[in-house]
């Protein structure tokens, strides 16, 4: 595979440097998905692929990310955790609400508590065929050399995720009843799914945690029996005045009724905010 083509694979986060991969790379077995092969493979955990530094700007929200750690963290009793079902939740409204930034910081905050944390663009096929090959990679289902069919490891990844052990015994090793301290727990964001029907092909099962990101309200009916979601609303007046000051930079400091005006004629849409900055600055050089 020529030097263009490994680039266009890049990964990030599995693992982040030499110390966490001599962690990450602990002894996890994992048998080869090929049905006639009993090579061991072994699975880069944990691993965090594509996820986000912080947002300096990101403000509020913060009983919508309580409500998606109810939903969506896995429960602490290993137990428990392997006879859970898959957990889901979508976030809907119109762009500029700040889904996408509220599905950063949820895994930002929450990465340590799960094994394994993808963020995958979904707003296309191509985007999700790429995706997950690279989480095939990352994980370690495949190694470059055999990664030669994006259908093959979006049905590799999709494997796992249904079964996502940390130690997958070889053909011929016997598995220890009730030993769930080997199933790995992850967390799979699907952004930007406005056509939420073109995940059929790559949605998992197993006891993961799925956060999507949608313009379309119907993705919470998607995949479920029950539909679990929310419909995002504007900022608070609170967080609207708080977001306006801090992303304010102009030398004249506004009065707290004019900037009260402004966050209320912006509507509580976070995305306006730094636009109506940018326009103010604008002005004020001219």
């Amino acid at each position: 595979m020529s030097d263009s083509s490994i680039d266009q694979l890049a990964l990030t986060e599995w693992p982040p440097n030499k110390a966490a991969e001599v962690t990450s790379l602990s002894g996890v077995e994992l048998v080869s998905p090929t049905p006639k092969s009993d090579i061991a493979k072994l699975l880069h955990l944990p691993c965090f692929l594509n996820t986000h530094s912080a947002n300096k700007d990101f403000c509020g929200r913060d009983d919508i990310l309580k409500h998606l750690a109810t939903e969506l963290l896995p429960p602490k009793n290993t137990v428990t955790a392997s006879s859970t079902s898959l957990k889901q939740f979508v976030l809907c409204r119109l762009g500029g609400i700040g889904k996408m930034e509220i599905a950063r910081e949820f895994a930002r905050r929450h990465k340590d508590s799960f094994d394994a944390v993808f963020w995958v663009v979904a707003d296309e096929i191509a985007k999700l065929d790429h995706h997950y090959q690279q989480i095939s990679l990352a994980l370690g289902l495949e190694d470059l050399s055999e990664c030669k069919s994006q259908v093959v490891s979006r049905e590799i990844v999709k494997v796992w995720l249904s079964n996502p052990r940390k130690h997958v015994p070889r053909s011929d090793d016997s598995v220890q009843p009730g030993d769930d301290s080997s199933e790995a727990t992850w967390l799979l964001i699907f952004d930007n799914a406005d056509d939420p029907k073109i995940l059929t092909d790559y949605w998992p099962q197993g006891s993961g945690s799925i956060l999507l990101t949608s313009r379309d309200p119907s993705s919470k009916d998607m995949f479920t029996r029950k539909p679990l979601g929310l419909d995002l609303g504007p900022l608070s007046q609170k967080d609207g005045l708080f977001l306006f000051n801090h992303l304010t930079t102009t030398s004249n400091e506004l009065e707290v009724d004019t900037a009260r005006q402004i966050v209320d004629a912006l509507g509580g849409i976070p995305l306006a905010t730094p636009r109506w900055q940018v326009l103010s600055v604008d002005r004020a050089s001219l």
